[in-house]
């Protein structure tokens, strides 16, 4: 006999309750048990002031999702429950990254934003403030500044001419003017627009696009500059300062050779903050840090001659990406 016979057999309800009643007159002492059941449940369940402030609010979150709307399922639908789960594991990661935001590389502790935009803000970025001594009388932009910095700083490490950095330098900021940039690059390499008066520029704005560019190839020629220590053997050291908005920053690197001793770069740099610097090669690399403002000194031995080596500046109480300049050992011509 089957379920459906049992719906159709109006008096399969009597029976039932008949059973029912019957089971608790010989049993009166369950309904006791099962409401001591309860109440020990509800006992052991009962959460203190005290213990439901500590609890995790992701941790009592409900199922329902107005995104996914509550549809009945059996048993076994193992794709519903699959994406529900999908779900539910999704917003506590992130609802815990929101609350614990990860840190890049170069970050020694979390960042004041509710999120990490595409680019640092150029006002977080402590070299930035060395575009006030640009020598030119109508200085770039900040954002033009920090666009150009980036790639400033992978140019000095390679082996192309000067002419040759620049033009690989503005071209960032002028794609496809490959021609016009070269054109412009070999008179400033000549000498023409040596001083502020030479040439009339108006605000970078309102300038032409040939306007802005001779701007940014003279912008991108001083910071290559600043950032570029080539030292001589056994010659006096080589000095250059970076202008941050801790303060200035500087750096000087010699190449010495003692009498029957191998030859060794070192360098020392003042720190206007507690930062660290590290040089590097293909030799090896060598570190050094301090907690506060001062001296840091480094020393390679054995360098090669006509070899660039890498040296990072961070300074540890700034978000920034590492400021890197060029050290370059040369003998004596």
């Amino acid at each position: 006999m089957n379920n459906e016979t049992y719906r159709d057999d109006r008096s399969f309800e009597c029976h039932f309750f008949d059973w029912l009643m019957e089971k608790s007159v010989k049993n009166p002492s369950s309904f006791e048990n099962e409401s001591e059941t309860v109440a020990n449940v509800n006992d052991q369940s009962r959460v203190e002031p005290e213990e439901w402030e500590e609890l995790d609010p992701l941790d009592s979150e409900e199922i329902y999702d107005s995104d996914y709307p509550s549809q009945p399922f059996t048993l076994g639908e193992i794709p519903t429950v699959k994406s529900r789960f999908e779900t539910v594991l999704k917003n506590r990661l992130k609802a815990e990254m929101e609350r614990n935001p990860p840190l890049f590389p170069w970050e020694t502790k979390a960042s004041d934003f509710a999120s990490y935009p595409d680019v640092i803000e150029e006002q977080r970025v402590p070299w930035i403030a060395h575009k006030q001594n640009l020598r030119w009388s109508v200085p770039i932009p900040d954002p033009v500044f920090a666009q150009l910095l980036s790639p400033c700083q992978e140019a000095i490490q390679s082996s192309l001419r000067e002419g040759a950095k620049l033009v690989q330098v503005v071209e960032t900021l002028f794609p496809g003017q490959g021609e016009p940039l070269n054109e412009l690059t070999h008179r400033v390499m000549l000498g023409w627009a040596r001083n502020p008066g030479d040439v009339a520029l108006p605000e970078y704005e309102t300038a032409t696009p040939t306007q802005q560019m001779l701007m940014t190839l003279l912008a991108a020629r001083e910071i290559i500059q600043a950032l570029t220590l080539t030292c001589h053997l056994n010659q006096p050291a080589i000095k250059q300062q970076w202008l941050t908005s801790a303060g200035v920053l500087t750096l000087e690197a010699e190449y010495i050779q003692q009498d029957g001793q191998s030859p060794s770069l070192k360098v020392t740099g003042h720190l206007p903050d507690g930062g660290h610097l590290w040089l590097t090669g293909s030799e090896g690399e060598v570190t050094a840090q301090r907690s506060d403002r001062g001296y840091v000194r480094l020393e390679l031995v054995d360098p090669q001659c006509d070899r660039t080596y890498r040296l990072n500046v961070i300074l540890h109480n700034q978000d920034q990406h590492p400021l890197s300049f060029a050290i370059c050992p040369q003998s004596l011509q």
